[in-house]
């Protein structure tokens, strides 16, 4: 974000801060979406996938299409997104996992978390220097559209089964 708000769109440190605030008003928006659709009876899995391919659309968007305005717009859209999959993979974590080892998967899939956010950005950073930072966002939301969609399709197939 730093990269791209510095270098590509030369809003210095506070346009960076406005992506940031509105991303973080986006897990905020988000926080209130998500319970409104799974008690409404959408499966919290449906809810995780989907939040994951259009996370990848809006992050890839951004690499796509890098005006201000929208980067801003494309940001608070992840936010939303963002919950939309973490409240989900939480949820069932908590409902599906025995009580006696509870803590210790949910530490273990915070650490996991961590991890590939850090892992991200190392990456991300190594081939910025290389391929330019807007790239680097069209890329990965694209991997993580078609990633997403594929794991989409095969739950839906697998669940259609059984």
């Amino acid at each position: 974000g730093i990269v791209l708000a510095v270098k590509t769109l030369r809003t210095g440190s506070t346009g960076f801060g406005f992506m940031e605030g509105f991303f973080a008003l986006g897990t905020i928006v988000g926080v209130f979406i998500v319970p409104y659709f799974t008690s409404r009876g959408i499966p919290r899995l449906n809810i995780f996938f989907i939040s994951l391919v259009l996370f990848g659309l809006s992050l890839s968007s951004v690499g796509y299409y890098p005006v201000y305005w929208w980067i801003l717009v494309a940001y608070l859209i992840t936010g939303i997104l963002n919950m939309g999959f973490l409240i989900p993979t939480r949820t069932l974590l908590q409902v599906h996992t025995p009580i006696n080892i509870r803590a210790r998967v949910l530490s273990t899939y915070s650490a996991v978390i961590k991890s590939a956010v850090l892992s991200g950005s190392f990456i991300g950073a190594i081939l910025e220097a290389k391929i330019g930072v807007l790239p680097i966002f069209l890329f990965s939301g694209m991997m993580i559209c078609i990633t997403s969609s594929f794991l989409f399709a095969a739950y839906l197939i697998s669940s259609r089964k059984s």
